[in-house]
């Protein structure tokens, strides 16, 4: 009987031995090129102001979102110019949720969202 409480004692030491305690590594969140500061940087994103473009982008947005939510207004947009336009516009909806999504617009002038809508603020 004594070795068999031996045995089970040497057993749960070595056990508790062998696990190490698991540290909790954060990532660090990763500054999004549409918010960095060094504005005027070529093919860099700018801080934009509402156009009609926008709003076009967006009705092709809220066309594809699954929402009852209407469009309750747009909190900031930025532009990148490329082979057209990248829009990143983060917008508003009438249940007070804020959205961001990027629209490409084309030298047609045709729009496809090239980043779906996503719940958050661009720059966080």
């Amino acid at each position: 009987m004594k070795k068999i409480i031996a045995l089970t004692f040497v057993t749960l030491a070595l056990a508790g031995c062998g696990q190490k305690e698991v540290k909790k590594v954060e990532t660090p969140k990763v500054k999004s090129p549409i918010c960095d500061s060094t504005a005027n940087m070529p093919g860099g994103w700018q801080a934009t102001e509402v156009t009609p473009d926008i709003h076009q982008a967006l009705k092709l947005v809220m066309s594809h979102m699954d929402t009852s939510s209407k469009l309750a207004g747009i909190v900031s947009v930025h532009s990148q110019v490329v082979n057209g336009i990248n829009y990143a516009i983060e917008y508003r909806l009438s249940d007070n949720t804020v959205w961001h999504v990027i629209v490409y617009r084309s030298l047609k002038g045709e729009y496809a969202i090239s980043q779906p809508p996503q719940p958050g603020p661009i720059c966080q």
